[in-house]
């Protein structure tokens, strides 16, 4: 254990050859590389410690009833000082049209902005002058052997809570999420490029969670000086996938990817003279790469526990949230739920036809408070909707109006408001029928092309829904659709599609 995060001592690894001396070109390489770095990753860490510092602080409150320190409140405006000093740098560069760009500070979420693209040109022309300077005052300077091993370990670091965050958000399966009522409606030709990486990769919860087993193994993999070359193997095809998709389908975190992929491939450079003799000439191996920072065991110790104790703490804060975001995020869906296709509509007494722009296409039920529904021309409004099956009655209503009276089993509110509720005619109880019953419809899992072109009968849920809407009254007939993409998983496959 003391010899883990490349801090142990006694390591068997041959040190790695001292006295060589560096050509300036590498000596101004590896100051620019470091200072980059380290002006790119800012506030990192003492943002992330801080941070985890906190929720070590709430789970004592929460275990001894101890308060948060003063100084973490006071520290966190520290950083939030940090980030408004960089808004108002790439505010004035824009401002003044020294970088072409339009600087637009708003909460997206994007990492792709302008301010994004400014704060990286300044940070890199300023890391390059620092080096400049660096390297005119450390002349005599001829190698960074230790500070290297250092700025390794710290690059690792960043990727391990960098990557990590991704691969624990994904093996709670709650990054993506499955394509909701309304995504599987829209026309393929309606969304967008990253929303098809989401419906993608949000259809099949398995192909998440392996994803987000790669990026935590492989971030995992750094922390150790031992595993990190296999780390660095197992992020750089996880994290190339990553920069693809967020370059060819305009994920607008195309920037920060791609850091982690160039900050990983970085972590081989110690590994260069090994690999070549391994895969390329084919030669006799050079010495093993000695990547401990301390060779002091009671030094090495120390950091072996300060980093045990963050890492926990940070496991645990993010276990703690992820739950809570799945919880918020999962709901438990209604009986009714899905998508029910509209296949007779009588207003007044009279057919509506398909051909009518007022004729509703899609009925849309994804809570037991919450409906919508579309019409032929895709305009989509919202209802408050409640029903109750035991006694066929249901309750439906424009969402702009005020709420509709539920069923009694429903809701529990008292007789009056329900009588004031009911004032509105929009507002009536409708009745609700449900049957079971068979509609024309081709087999999802024929096995020959005949038998795929044909129509046969298959067994459909079907509600009819009678109520007055708009003052008329209105009769539904509604048929669940079933979707291709909730084929179940079939080893024998007959026909590709």
């Amino acid at each position: 254990m003391a010899r883990a995060l490349g801090t142990g001592g006694g390591d068997s690894a041959v040190p790695s050859k001292r006295g060589s001396r560096w050509n300036t070109a590498r000596l101004v390489l590896f100051r620019f590389s470091l200072l980059y770095f380290v002006l790119y990753a800012l506030p990192f860490p003492f943002r992330h410690l801080l941070m985890d510092v906190r929720s070590a602080g709430a789970m004592l409150h929460e275990w001894f009833g101890s308060a948060e320190p003063a100084w973490t409140a006071t520290t966190l405006s520290w950083f939030g000082e940090y980030d408004a000093f960089w808004k108002a740098v790439t505010t004035w560069l824009s401002t003044h049209d020294w970088v072409g760009l339009e600087v637009i500070h708003q909460p997206t979420g994007a990492g792709d902005t302008a301010h994004a693209y400014v704060k990286l040109l300044v940070s890199g022309i300023l890391a390059l002058v620092l080096a400049v300077v660096w390297s005119w005052f450390a002349r005599r300077k001829t190698t960074h052997e230790r500070l290297g091993r250092w700025f390794h370990l710290g690059v690792r670091w960043y990727l391990f809570f960098s990557i990590l965050g991704y691969g624990l958000i994904k093996l709670y399966a709650s990054q993506f999420g499955y394509p909701s009522l309304g995504t599987l409606l829209r026309p393929l030709g309606d969304n967008s490029p990253m929303g098809l990486v989401w419906t993608f990769m949000g259809f099949s919860k398995p192909y998440e969670v392996i994803s987000g087993l790669g990026e935590a193994i492989g971030a995992s993999l750094l922390l150790w000086h031992r595993t990190a070359l296999l780390g660095c193997f197992v992020l750089i095809p996880v994290m190339g996938n990553v920069v693809l998709l967020n370059f060819l389908y305009g994920v607008p975190v195309k920037l920060f990817s791609g850091h982690l992929l160039l900050f990983t491939i970085a972590l081989l450079v110690p590994f260069v003279p090994r690999l070549l003799a391994l895969f390329v000439t084919n030669r006799t191996l050079p010495p093993p790469v000695d990547l401990r920072v301390v060779r002091n065991r009671w030094v090495g110790g120390c950091l072996v526990a300060f980093g045990f104790l963050w890492i926990s703490i940070h496991l645990w804060s993010a276990h703690e949230g992820y739950m809570a975001f799945r919880e918020r995020r999962v709901q438990a869906e209604p009986e009714l739920y899905g998508v029910w296709e509209v296949e007779r509509m009588v207003r007044d007494g009279k057919h509506i036809g398909v051909s009518d722009m007022t004729r509703w296409k899609h009925f849309v039920v994804e809570h037991d408070s919450r409906a919508w529904f579309e019409t032929t021309i895709g305009k989509r409004s919202n209802l408050d909707f409640s029903y109750d099956l035991e006694r066929g009655e249901c309750s439906m209503a424009p969402m702009s109006r005020k709420a509709p009276s539920k069923p009694a089993s429903v809701s529990a509110n008292d007789s009056e408001k329900q009588r004031s509720d009911t004032a509105d005619a929009s507002s009536a109880p409708w009745s609700l029928e449900r049957r079971r019953e068979t509609r024309k419809a081709q087999d999802r899992y024929a096995k020959t092309m005949a038998e795929r072109v044909k129509f046969t009968d298959q067994p459909r849920d079907v509600l009819v829904l009678r109520g007055t809407w708009e003052d008329e009254p209105l009769e539904l007939t509604l048929v669940r659709k079933v979707f291709n993409l909730e084929r179940e998983f079939r080893w024998v496959q007959e026909l590709p599609r």
